[in-house]
């Protein structure tokens, strides 16, 4: 359980304060940098709601790997076998949080009839 909190304190403290930096690198484009109103205020959030997403999938991607490569790599020892698992577990659970967190903001947004959306 201990590990589980760290891991989970770690995506938390990396989603909230590192992916608002990556966010405020990309240029604005020319149909979303325009936060005049409130569909730009919400496109804003979308956008750095979807690099938080991105960024904690990939860390989940990431876990999930290193938790596959550990459990072929444990050479029969029971504990780093479970262990493993646990990491792989904690992945999937992970990417299925960040799902659901992405549903959730897409529908609290189509409740509130904003498009989020950014055309191309």
């Amino acid at each position: 359980m201990k590990k589980f909190l760290a891991i989970s304190t770690a995506l938390i403290s990396q989603a909230l304060f590192v992916s608002p930096v990556l966010a405020s690198v990309t240029p604005p484009n020319k149909t979303g940098g325009n936060i005049s109103d409130i569909n730009g205020i919400y496109r804003s959030f979308a956008n750095i709601m979807n690099w938080i997403f991105s960024f904690a999938i990939i860390i989940a991607v990431i876990l999930i790997i290193g938790g596959g490569l550990s459990y072929m790599t444990n050479a029969g020892d029971e504990k780093k076998g479970s262990a493993a698992k646990q990491k792989i577990i904690y992945g999937f659970v992970g990417v299925a949080i960040v799902l659901g967190a992405w549903i959730i903001v897409r529908v609290i947004a189509n409740y509130l009839g904003v498009s989020i959306y950014q055309p191309r």
